[in-house]
């Protein structure tokens, strides 16, 4: 009768999981063999006394000098019988009576950090550099400027940028454990006290979180890697939508083509409808609006663009890429409103509670007309 047990320790804690093969031994179950790291294959104990040792062994150690280090160990009566991570698990069938495994505690001090303090804070570095090597790659690849209102546009790319963040401040957490237990370490050997051991319980919950946390890593990057490579945008022909809420060239009394296209973005949290239109001699219009959740999303929407204006991709194609200046500007009803004059054209942001909406191009947007007609359209459509 074999029996499995979950069993996954972090490598930090390779004195509890030795605790608990003994404790699994006085209770009448050996271990046959270790499964993924974290799979203990028990069989009822066949000899009269059992004892389990757990080392650590550096990584890059060369085969040759591992396979001699097993040798010494089966000449002291320790047995090869698993390993998980950086963690081997040894078996003596001499009980307590075996030769101690380890007795060098200063030794032991230095295997601990080569094995678990320095790969913790590696780690930890590891996803602070992939983090800033997303947000490099966003900027070479689009050459724009980075909206962090973008996020809410796209809420399962949100969701693993806060996996990441979490798995960053769980690594700096081990690190920090692992720092903690190494200087309890240092201040036994230094007292001359019994090597300290984590609690069981503590450890078991440590590893617990560890494959939670690496499962849900997982299956959240198989759910968005298909979809990573497609865009969330959506063209639809303008004429065959309704209720957008999305200002048009005919609201101002110009013509649109039969052939205008709107972009429409987003999920549950913000999204966005655009759209780019000729207005014949008259120059084009750019026309975007944004409908967030909460006034707070849009507050910030409206702050990024608002800081960026003069980097900002759309603004450069409409409106040229030279400087800007600010002309006073009122909108009816808005709460917040700012009028560029650009090198060629205008360009208009205001919010209104949820909304947002900018505007660019070759119009006037001081004409009081214009402003009545922008404000009559937004709140037209408040809840859409």
């Amino acid at each position: 009768m074999k029996r499995y047990a979950f069993a996954l320790f972090l490598d930090a804690d390779y004195k509890a999981l030795e605790d608990w093969l003994n404790r699994q031994a006085e209770r009448g179950w050996e271990l046959e063999r270790f499964r993924l790291g974290m799979w203990a294959v028990l069989v009822p104990r066949t000899h009269t006394e059992v004892t389990y040792n757990v080392d650590l062994t550096p990584p890059g150690r060369e085969e040759e000098r591992e396979e001699e280090y097993r040798q010494l160990c089966a000449d002291a009566g320790w047995q090869l019988v698993g390993k998980a991570g950086s963690k081997r698990i040894y078996q003596s069938k001499q009980g307590r009576t075996a030769i101690p495994l380890q007795t060098d505690s200063e030794l032991e001090e230095k295997q601990f950090r080569a094995c678990v303090s320095h790969p913790a804070l590696s780690a930890a570095l590891r996803l602070v550099l992939l983090l800033f090597f997303l947000v490099g790659l966003n900027l070479l690849t689009y050459h724009r400027p980075v909206y962090w209102f973008e996020l809410a546009l796209h809420p399962l790319t949100l969701v693993v940028l806060g996996l990441m963040l979490l798995q960053l401040l769980w690594h700096l957490t081990m690190g920090l454990h692992a720092w903690r237990y190494g200087r309890a370490i240092r201040r036994a050997e230094e007292q001359g006290k019994p090597f300290p051991r984590p609690s069981l319980g503590r450890a078991r919950l440590r590893g617990g979180l560890e494959g939670l946390s690496n499962l849900v890593l997982v299956v959240l990057l198989v759910l968005y890697v298909p979809f990573s490579f497609e865009t969330s945008r959506q063209e639809v022909p303008l004429n065959q939508l309704d209720g957008t809420g999305l200002i048009t060239a005919a609201d101002f009394g110009y013509a649109g083509a039969p052939n205008d296209v709107v972009w429409l973005d987003g999920g549950p949290f913000l999204h966005s409808v655009s759209l780019i239109q000729s207005l014949g001699p008259d120059g084009v219009l750019y026309s975007e609006r944004f409908q967030s959740r909460w006034p707070w999303l849009a507050w910030q929407v409206f702050g990024e663009l608002r800081g960026q204006e003069q980097w900002d991709t759309h603004r450069k194609i409409c409106c040229g890429s030279g400087e800007s200046t600010i002309l006073p500007i009122t909108v009816p009803g808005a709460e917040e409103a700012i009028l560029f004059q650009c090198e060629r054209g205008q360009y208009l942001l205001l919010r209104k509670g949820n909304v947002v909406v900018r505007l660019m191009g070759d119009l006037d947007f001081t004409d009081e007309r214009l402003l009545a007609r922008i404000e009559a359209v937004i709140s037209a459509n408040e809840g859409v």
